[in-house]
């Protein structure tokens, strides 16, 4: 078991975290598995402060995703993610004068549902930077950064993020222009049988 963010970190540098150990762990913890309106299913499992360290899922069906049309986002936090298994695909936008129009929706939080509602302020925004990362490699986002990530590739992806909470402020997410006033999404535990079944198709123990 990691007893601590900075020895987590310190094995995910070396390449020595085992995705087995990390879902027992969370298992121990009793730190349940959630669908992700980003398609991706969350367990937090170490907390220090500001400090997370949290195991990210991303199985091959995409019958998690709340919407594709609001998948670009931000985050109230910095955070570096080491890719376990699969692929995943980052791409960074930014604000331009040139770039198609959307729509801006302000996230919330009540109990375990997500809640975006619109605003009144309108963004165009275009792509700066699209990386893929396989496994074994690491990418790092800024509190603020507009930005999406998919799993790319026929294999589930498996990430480990450790964020470090920095703003107090709503995060923000894209919407399209004509988009409704409100999305809400219901972040529902996932079943073990679930979560190892999207697992079952990985050499988990190597």
């Amino acid at each position: 078991m990691y007893k601590s963010i900075a020895g987590l970190e310190c094995c995910l540098r070396k390449g020595l975290v085992n995705i087995s150990d990390i879902v027992n762990m969370c298992r121990n913890l009793r730190a349940p598995f959630r669908a992700h309106p980003l398609g991706f299913i969350s367990s937090t499992f170490l907390s220090e402060g500001a400090w997370n360290a949290r195991l990210h899922i991303w199985p091959l069906s995409d019958d998690k995703v709340q919407d594709r049309d609001t998948q670009i986002h931000d985050h109230v936090f910095d955070f570096t993610s080491w890719v376990l298994f699969g692929v995943v695909q980052n791409t960074e936008l930014a604000t331009s004068e040139i770039g198609d129009p959307f729509m801006l929706y302000s996230a919330s939080y009540a109990g375990s549902k997500s809640i975006l509602k619109k605003t009144n302020d309108v963004v165009r925004l275009v792509a700066k930077n699209v990386t893929l990362h396989p496994a074994g490699s690491v990418y790092s986002v800024k509190a603020g950064q507009l930005h999406e990530t998919r799993r790319i590739g026929g294999s589930p992806a498996v990430t480990v993020l450790i964020t470090n909470t920095v703003s107090s402020d709503a995060p923000l997410v894209i919407g399209p222009i004509n988009g409704p006033g409100m999305y809400e999404y219901d972040r529902f535990v996932v079943s073990d049988a679930d979560v190892d079944a999207i697992l079952g198709c990985l050499e988990i123990g190597s």
